[in-house]
């Protein structure tokens, strides 16, 4: 029994010195990218998830490029040749349906934008739509009207982080994308599917998308309502090192 327990702590031991050696890495040298985000970008829990946790962590609240309003759309059609690109191998025509997802999962680079030209692109559009559905006297359909508050919402109050291409090779993204006060490289989990006309992924998830909130800058965070209560108003720096994992470098809370 004394010999498990021995074999059990330093399994735990050997696991968090693993672990600990990872964060260490990666903070490593200056960041790789550093973004200030807001809380459009950075989601604050509720109480009980507080509460029932010894951490605190903000989620990243990202988008993808071409979703417009519609935040749980997270798919990118690709070229054949972007498909293969990224490491998938060709996929057959769906023979009886429009598309077709497969189950394979593959973790790429994505580059995320923050209030670059695809969120004002899609601002934009969402001005232009409404202006011209007011012009109409009401004519369109139900469930192509933009509201006033749909329009604000989006203005002022939804995320403008957006991930805006990907890509199987790190130094091609970083150069494409080399604006270091728009743009971060950061890695993701994508599933391909086929269409009738073309291909496709659907971005999953961000590797890391939940930030810890350091010690010394939980107090500041606790002060704050939870997210949907759309009361707060605070810039964090964010900061990606070298493993391309996130951490909340610096705080400040707005009245």
């Amino acid at each position: 029994m004394k010999h498990y327990l021995i074999a059990g702590l330093t399994l735990l031991f050997l696991t968090n010195a693993v672990a600990l050696s990872g964060v260490v890495y990666n903070r490593s040298g200056e960041p790789l990218f550093e973004l200030m985000l807001s809380e459009r970008e950075l989601t604050v829990p509720n109480y009980w998830a507080r509460s029932e946790n010894s951490g605190l962590s903000l989620r990243l609240n990202w988008r993808v490029k071409g979703q417009g309003e519609n935040k749980w759309y997270r798919d990118f059609h690709l070229s054949k040749e972007k498909f293969l690109s990224l490491g998938f191998d060709d996929i057959e025509k769906p023979a009886q349906s429009n598309w077709e997802r497969f189950e394979t999962e593959k973790v790429v680079y994505l580059a995320l934008e923050l209030n670059g030209p695809t969120y004002q692109s899609a601002l934009n559009k969402m001005r232009q739509a409404y202006k011209n559905q007011t012009s109409l006297n009401g004519s369109t359909k139900d469930r192509d009207v933009i509201t006033k508050a749909q329009l604000d919402n989006f203005k002022f109050k939804s995320s403008r982080l957006y991930v805006v291409d990907l890509s199987d090779d790190f130094d091609s993204l970083a150069d494409k994308y080399s604006d270091s006060s728009m743009y971060a490289i950061v890695k993701g989990l994508v599933k391909p599917y086929r269409l009738e006309s073309g291909y496709g992924v659907s971005v999953n998830t961000l590797l890391v998308s939940n930030l810890s909130v350091p010690l010394e800058l939980r107090s500041q965070f606790e002060m704050l309502e939870p997210s949907y209560e759309r009361k707060n108003k605070f810039n964090a720096l964010i900061s990606w090192g070298q493993r391309l994992e996130p951490w909340i470098a610096s705080v400040e809370l707005h009245e």
